[in-house]
């Protein structure tokens, strides 16, 4: 596809697709690396910090034909915000809940240049992204739980698919006996921005092996001179959890019919000693749950803070029915590490209005 067709139909339906971008051969080599380091657990994993264990990623994120359809999106001067993730899907995983990344509005057309590196074919069957496309024209994030325009982006190993991350997406199911796909994900965002603390950083050590165009492009995200080494040994990994086959093992409410008005903010304590014996499980994770929020008058925003260190941003739409409230999960497993002792759950209100939370909860889960 050529540039200008790609950067029109970005513009238009939100998501393009380039192939024969890398060899098949070393997409292969990708996918096998990644899969050697990622957990043996089920469904869909996603491993962070991929750079700091994979620098062979490196050539993809400054890959040219890449480059130059993202500086005529975002300006010459763009960032890379996170740290490459990977994305596996694997057979039986089931489909992700239908999102957006509509995190920076100040920005008037394009809040997120989304790039997912095909190293596995994607199909429609083993997990290829499902999107809504135009849905980026809406300006807001999606209010029911599925749409009859949601398609399946589909293409061949060794393809790059790129989309605004306004557009409502999420996970495929998953559906073959033996076939896996893998995805290596990257995000731009325009050098004016702030990349905002979310996602973890490229150690300083590794970063000082990459060429020069990715060093400025990794500016915001690189760890400060003086961390420590081998900051990050660990890949930080997280799962999509299956709920109907997952337990419940330690719930916590946190508050019922909550109303945060605009400007102010919701603050409790919480600890798990129950949850202890998890620690022999293969598959633990803590979430907080906002269940059915919505926004009173127009779309506002909500940060989660665990210790006072912001875990997310959620943008809540507005809401007048059952069809429109929102309920918005985030993990937080990597802040509770200690399930005995108190931590300090805290909702800020940072739009313009009030968000109403039927229940908000904080719980361990485990297979």
């Amino acid at each position: 596809m050529d540039l200008t067709d790609a950067k029109l139909q970005l513009e238009d339906e939100g998501y393009c697709l380039l192939e024969n971008q890398l060899d098949p051969r070393q997409a292969e080599h990708l996918d096998t690396l990644a899969r050697t380091l990622m957990e043996p657990r089920d469904g869909y994993i996603s491993m962070e910090t991929s750079l700091n264990h994979i620098p062979e990623l490196a050539p993809l994120c400054i890959h040219s034909t890449l480059v130059e359809l993202a500086e005529m999106m975002l300006g010459k001067d763009l960032i890379l915000a996170n740290n490459v993730a990977m994305k596996w899907c694997k057979p039986g995983a089931p489909e992700g809940p239908l999102h957006w990344g509509g995190r920076f509005k100040d920005i008037s057309q394009l809040t997120e240049f989304q790039v997912f590196w095909m190293l596995t074919d994607f199909t429609a069957e083993n997990g290829a992204t499902l999107a809504v496309p135009f849905s980026h024209h809406t300006g807001r994030p999606p209010a029911r739980t599925s749409y009859p325009q949601e398609i399946p982006l589909v293409g061949p190993k060794g393809s790059v698919l790129i989309f605004d991350g306004r557009i409502w997406h999420r996970s495929g199911a998953n559906t073959t006996s033996g076939k896996h796909r893998m995805a290596a994900n990257m995000m731009y965002l325009p050098g004016s921005v702030d990349r905002g603390g979310e996602w973890p950083l490229v150690t300083r050590e590794r970063y000082n092996e990459f060429p020069p165009q990715l060093q400025t492009m990794l500016l915001q995200s690189v760890a400060p001179p003086d961390s420590p080494p081998r900051a990050a040994q660990h890949p930080t990994i997280w799962t999509m959890l299956d709920y109907q086959g997952v337990k419940h093992a330690a719930v916590g409410k946190l508050a019922a019919n909550l109303t945060i008005e605009s400007g102010s903010k919701f603050s409790t304590a919480v600890r798990f000693p129950q949850a202890s014996a998890l620690e022999v499980k293969q598959t633990r994770d803590c979430c907080v749950f906002l269940e059915r929020a919505r926004a009173i008058g127009g779309n506002s925003e909500v940060e989660l803070y665990v210790n006072d260190v912001m875990v997310s941003h959620f943008t809540v739409a507005v809401g007048e029915n059952d069809a429109q409230v929102q309920t918005l999960t985030e993990q937080v497993t990597s802040r509770i590490t200690d399930t005995t002792v108190m931590y300090n759950i805290t909702l800020k209100n940072v739009g313009s209005h009030n968000v109403r939370i039927h229940e908000l909860r904080i719980q361990w889960l485990a297979s």
